[in-house]
Order: C-alpha cells, then structure tokens, then sequence
C-alpha cells in the first residue's frame, strides 16, 4: 500500500469489533472510512456509520468494487467471505486485513486504550491530591490574612491614639509621636504585606482552577477510553 496515499477503509462486518474499530478509526485523522457492509440493515456498525454520513451497503461487492477503498477490514468472522474478498480483490490495488489480523488489531488498540486509561487515573489521582493541597493552604493563607488585618486595623487605631495623646501633651509629648510615626509606618507596612500575600493567594487559586480544568479534559479523555474498554468487556465476555 502506497504510504503517501490517503488510507480509505472499507470495513465490511457491522458487529461488534466492526463498530469499536469503526470508533477508533472516526477518531484518527490519517484514515477514512469511506464504506461500512452488513446483511443486517440494523446492525449497531451500520447504524453509526448512517450517524456520520458513512455509506452502507448489504452488499460485498460495493466495497470490493469502490476504487476508492485502498483498505478493507473484515471483520464477520466467517472463512468463507475471506475467501471471496481475496479471491475478488487478487487484481486490484487493495489490501486487506481479515480473520486473526483482524482481530489482533483490535486487542492491540483495545489494550493501548487500557494503558491510555491507566496512565489517565495515575495522573488524575496526583492532580486531585494536589488540588485538595493547594485548596487547603489556599484557605490557610486566607485565615491569616484575616489575623493580620486585624492587627493592622489594631495598629492603625493604636497610631491615631498615639497622634492625639501626642499632641494633647505639647512638648513632653514628643516622644509619643515618634511612637506613632513608627506604628503608621508598621500598620502601613503590614497593609502592603497583606496586599501581596492576597495577590499570592490569587495566583495560587487560579493556578487550582487551572488544576481543575485539567482534570475535567483528562476525565473526559478518560470516559471515553472507558466507554471504548466496556465495550471491548462485553464484547470478550461474548
């Protein structure tokens, strides 16, 4: 098969492992699946193949005879529609995956999906825990900033007092006023201290909301893994 050619698929078998492997093939953009042939009108490969525009056909031949189709997948499991494929496509620029091929193409990508879900809960489980770390120290972080504008109004409140007795006393007040010039100093300090911790604990909430987004695609990523897995489940324990 001529590898600069675009790979047009004809998958001729509407069962079960036709429909996860016609899944699978809608997903990846290399391939087009141009034909989908079964006897059973309603067969669940048949159906979905009518859900995206795909041709269906009960007849063998449709796909034998599409100049179009460079690759047929059968997948019907039976010896003698094989034959006749081979048989039928001995002159033509087709190749064919049939029988045992068939089928281990379909455990290996049915075991790459597992794989691909495995790696997905491993990294879902570190973002979660990290999540609820951040969240946590997020809220601690929160907690304190609470205390220490507390004690900065105390401060501020503490300076204003200072200013007043200050300058009830005169001179002998002199030394009161050093004081509260030094506490409006500290309150003042302590305010932009605050100020940039809250604008730390900002980052780090959006850095979590970040978190969480990506744990939402990888959690869809993985649904869909799964749904591919069950399917594959039901289909061995058949």
């Amino acid at each position: 098969m001529n590898a600069d050619r675009e790979v047009v698929i004809g998958i001729l078998g509407g069962g079960e492992i036709g429909t996860h492997l016609l899944k699978i093939f809608l997903d990846l953009e290399e391939l087009k699946v141009k034909q989908v042939v079964d006897l059973d009108t309603n067969a669940p490969a048949v159906k979905l193949a009518k859900k995206h525009n795909i041709r269906t056909s009960t007849e063998m031949m449709d796909i034998i005879e599409d100049p179009e189709v460079s690759l047929i997948v059968e997948v019907t499991g039976a010896e003698q529609v094989t034959d006749k494929v081979k048989e039928a496509i001995q002159n033509q620029a087709k190749d064919i995956i049939c029988g045992e091929s068939a089928y281990l193409l379909y455990y290996i990508i049915q075991m790459y999906i597992k794989s691909h879900q495995d790696l997905i809960d491993v990294v879902s489980e570190h973002l979660t825990r990290i999540h609820d770390e951040i969240e946590a120290n997020s809220n601690d972080i929160s907690e304190s900033i609470t205390e220490v504008e507390q004690v900065t109004d105390n401060l501020n409140m503490l300076a204003i007092n200072a200013s007043i007795e200050a300058a009830r006393a005169g001179k002998e007040g002199r030394g009161f006023s050093v004081v509260a010039n030094e506490v409006k100093e500290l309150a003042e300090k302590s305010n932009g201290l605050v100020q940039n911790i809250e604008g730390i604990n900002q980052n780090i909430i959006d850095l979590n909301r970040e978190i969480t987004d990506v744990f939402s695609s990888l959690k869809e990523s993985g649904d869909s893994s799964s749904e591919y897995r069950s399917f594959a489940d039901r289909d061995s324990e058949d």
